[in-house]
């Protein structure tokens, strides 16, 4: 029987998490993806795209600020 790795009380909070334990997150989420228990797959890549849509977020938000203080 394999263990399955999935950690769904990260995945709530990668909204809230530092960039340090999104750098340490990245590792195992790619081990979940490389290992061949299945049960992994999906939870680890529903993980990897949140910490991505949660970068293209605060970098829309960075220009956004950046834009507003040029006029101002």
């Amino acid at each position: 029987m394999q263990e399955t790795t999935f950690r769904p009380d990260e995945a709530a909070q990668f909204g809230q998490s530092p960039a340090a334990d999104v750098a340490t997150t990245i590792p195992h989420l790619i081990l979940d993806l490389e290992s061949d228990n299945t049960n992994a797959y999906v939870p680890a890549l529903r993980q990897l795209l949140e910490i991505i849509l949660d970068s293209i977020l605060i970098i829309f938000i960075l220009l956004i600020l950046n834009f507003i203080f040029t006029f101002l």
